[in-house]
């Protein structure tokens, strides 16, 4: 199963060129080892592993082989702050996808530009992506990839507060019911609750999340919103002391599965102080938040800290700070929104250039379809004329023949 990459960590290996140990490998051996890389996050080794890959599949032209090579250079780039570099490649991967006819892979590219998009902070073109994605992973029959888009999704709609995003889960739990897959019901059941949260329906919130947690399940980049959330649903019936547990598990999780969630758990551990009253350290926790909110964050934003700040000012009685972070989060907030616009604009741009060709194809389908269309319609009117020739005729005959009867007569 390929493993997107959802964080960026060190790259503290190297690579010997002409390594033995990758010398003599089958393609699909290659692609093997480069997933390894991939998952184990070391850049250097996919890359070059990569670009091994994509020789060996030049040699023997194998279209599909060079469509994972591109792919692994894509993400390799793509998150370690390479923009233009890493989608040149993975549309390259995406070209060999289409002409080997290989959705799976497809679907994986789309759903890593999704991601990337996410948390360049263009949401409605993240939304464009996973969407295309998902299409290909259903195209494709392949349910596993199907679930991780239905989620990456269904958290994108809770994050844009899109009512969609209950939609995404339902489909996202109930298929992962009908196909036994756990994470998809884990994902689903955690997003679910999440939108309930967001509704304020909160013992359905906690149903869910609680159905979640039932779940027998490998950790994964979802435990820690699954974790936050009860926190922040036990604050809500003030159980206290069990919220800070699940708010620390949180936190914990979120260090060693992706780095995007720790803002999410510290905004829970500010929440569960705030409402003991120990403003202090809500703070502490809030800064926290913030530190890391600044690059990494996707469930929750600077400006979403900003508003908790306000609040727990407001708890302190500091109205003129509250005011001050309420002020900072309108801002961050009209920031956000322009960058997002013009982000979008250039990348539409790019995609317009980049998918000319499929279009160029389309339209000349379309064109053919049409004048098949028209060839058809003349077809039809000159039968439509012989016919109507024919008729004029016998119905000719038949008087002269009436007339000479009655003369006759």
């Amino acid at each position: 199963m390929l493993c997107t990459l959802t964080t960026i960590k060190a790259q503290n290996k190297t690579y010997i060129p002409g390594d033995k140990e990758f010398a003599n490998k089958s393609i699909h051996d290659l692609i093997e080892i480069c997933n390894k890389y991939n998952r184990e996050y070391d850049d250097l080794h996919l890359k070059a592993v990569a670009r091994r890959l994509i020789i060996a599949s030049k040699d023997q032209k194998n279209e599909t082989g060079e469509g994972y090579a591109n792919f692994f250079l894509g993400i390799a780039d793509l998150f370690s702050g390479n923009r233009e570099k890493g989608l040149r490649y993975l549309w390259k991967a995406k070209h060999c996808a289409d002409v080997v006819k290989n959705d799976t892979l497809a679907s994986h590219i789309f759903n890593a530009i999704g991601i990337y998009e996410n948390k360049a902070g263009s949401n409605y073109l993240a939304r464009w992506y996973y969407r295309e994605g998902l299409s290909r992973a259903r195209r494709a029959h392949c349910y596993e990839q199907f679930g991780i888009i239905l989620a990456n999704l269904s958290e994108l709609s809770i994050q844009l507060r899109d009512t969609s995003g209950i939609r995404f889960a339902e489909e996202c739990y109930q298929m992962g019911v009908k196909r036994n897959i756990k994470f998809m019901m884990y994902n689903g059941a955690t997003h679910k609750a999440v939108s309930e949260f967001f509704q304020k329906k909160y013992k359905s919130a906690e149903e869910w999340i609680d159905k979640a947690l039932a779940i027998n399940i490998k950790e994964n980049t979802t435990t820690p919103i699954t974790l936050a959330y009860k926190a922040e649903l036990l604050t809500k019936r003030k159980q206290f002391k069990e919220a800070i547990k699940y708010a620390d598990k949180a936190l914990a999780s979120a260090k060693r599965v992706s780095v995007s969630r720790i803002p999410l758990a510290f905004r829970s551990i500010a929440e569960t102080y705030f409402y003991q009253g120990e403003y202090t350290k809500a703070l502490t926790a809030l800064d926290s938040a913030y530190a890391y909110a600044k690059n990494n964050a996707i469930y929750i934003t600077k400006k979403d800290i900003n508003l908790e700040y306000a609040k727990v000012y407001a708890g302190m009685k500091n109205y003129q700070k509250a005011y001050e972070y309420e002020k900072l989060a309108h801002e961050e907030f009209m920031n956000t929104e322009y960058q997002k616009r013009t982000h979008i604009l250039e990348e539409c741009r790019i995609m317009l250039i980049m998918l000319q060709k499929d279009q160029q194809k389309m339209a000349q389908r379309a064109i053919k379809e049409q004048h098949k269309h028209i060839v058809i319609a003349e077809i039809a009117v000159a039968v439509m004329f012989v016919f109507l020739c024919i008729i004029s005729f016998i119905t000719f005959k038949l008087y002269k023949k009436n007339k000479k009867l009655e003369k006759a007569a």
